[in-house]
């Protein structure tokens, strides 16, 4: 992945990058092997195991909310056969994802970037912005601009092309 922070400076991992022996631990779609990935639970037990970024992935839904989430499909965590960009975000915490541990079965909410941005408001962050409309980008800088997080984000794309235009909507 081609990855830029959102003011298209190189400098957002200063503070980790001062030691050269340093390993950086990124907590891939959060704490995901004991939550269900890309939920609050998940990004927190990531950061109480000791990760320095979240990664998480972000989707657009149909009245525009970027939730966090891997699949442009819900089937996978949630059994339901639809997919983001077809839903409201106020249709989406009705369905819970399950995961079983330890014999429990736990209900989880598909968050909000904001509400992950809230939660975690001085954690770098690793953002995968995934395939959706242009809107996506958009939304996405908005809400880094509007919780000042500019120096705490790294986002990209797999495909350079994609990542490439990221830089156009924060040039700063």
């Amino acid at each position: 992945m081609s990855a830029y922070n959102s003011c298209g400076r190189k400098n957002v991992l200063d503070s980790f990058t001062q030691n050269k022996n340093h390993v950086l631990i990124f907590a891939h779609r959060g704490g995901s092997s004991v939550h269900v990935e890309n939920t609050i639970e998940a990004f927190q037990d990531g950061i109480d195991q000791g990760s320095h970024i979240l990664e998480m992935d972000v989707h657009l839904t149909k009245d525009g909310k970027v939730i966090v989430h891997h699949d442009s499909s819900l089937t996978r965590l949630t059994g339901v056969k639809n997919y983001i960009q077809d839903m409201d975000y106020s249709q989406l915490p009705l369905l819970s994802h399950r995961h079983v541990k330890g014999g429990k079965e736990k209900t989880y909410k598909i968050p909000t970037l904001e509400e992950v941005f809230q939660k975690f408001p001085n954690t770098v962050m690793n953002i995968d912005l995934k395939n959706g409309p242009p809107t996506l980008n958009a939304a996405v800088v908005k809400l880094i601009e509007q919780y000042g997080m500019e120096r705490n984000i790294i986002w990209g794309h797999e495909d350079k092309k994609k990542s490439d235009e990221l830089l156009k909507y924060n040039p700063k």
